[in-house]
């Protein structure tokens, strides 16, 4: 499987929580290393390792394109967009983080939705799957979350919270630059600060 192959009207799916290495990070160059924050510093330190689940992915038949997320969820989807000439939505509310991920990214005064979205080297996996293939809740222990569709190329990158676009992207060139640089070029609303991100 490669960046190549996402079609029309397949769903979007990440494995694991997204946000973790990049809080952790943040807890380090803010000199913040008690309890509270070590199973962040630690996802940053020890990214985990999806190659079984890689490979079994790799064997659903739906599967159509696959990326390991390391420049951020945004960033890697827009890979995936570009090389396969297609648009998407995201759905902000559906995007899966940790545990206490929102609690512990307002302590370190860091937005928990900026974190999950373009934080980087989450080493999680992102795929794309025909909407006709259900897709297994987890591989190896590892859950699967569906966060959004395909669609066709000129609709952008569309983030939706509450049924809702806060923000299209139409540059796909991501490379690491936060979310809400685009932000400010498209008019983002900022009630999307206010998204409650999945938790579990």
């Amino acid at each position: 499987l490669t960046r190549k192959g996402a079609r029309i009207g397949d769903f979007v799916y990440v494995t694991g929580k997204l946000g973790d290495s990049a809080l952790g990070l943040v807890a380090l160059q803010k000199g913040r290393k008690g309890s509270r924050y070590n199973r962040f510093i630690r996802r940053h330190f020890l990214p985990p390792v999806r190659v079984q689940v890689g490979r079994k992915l790799c064997r659903i038949p739906g599967v159509h394109s696959l990326i390991d997320i390391s420049d951020g969820l945004v960033g890697d989807l827009g890979h995936i967009l570009e090389e396969s000439s297609v648009g998407a939505e995201i759905w902000l509310n559906e995007i899966p983080v940790s545990r206490g991920f929102h609690r512990e990214a307002a302590s370190l005064g860091a937005d928990p939705l900026t974190l999950a979205l373009s934080g980087g080297e989450d080493y999680e996996l992102l795929l794309t799957g025909s909407p006709r293939q259900k897709m297994l809740d987890k591989i190896d222990g590892i859950p699967v979350t569906k966060i959004g569709k395909i669609l066709p190329r000129r609709s952008g990158l569309r983030l939706i919270a509450a049924g809702r676009p806060v923000l299209v992207l139409q540059n796909l060139g991501f490379e690491r630059v936060p979310v809400w640089h685009y932000a400010v070029v498209v008019g983002f609303d900022r009630s999307a600060d206010r998204v409650v991100l999945r938790s579990g």
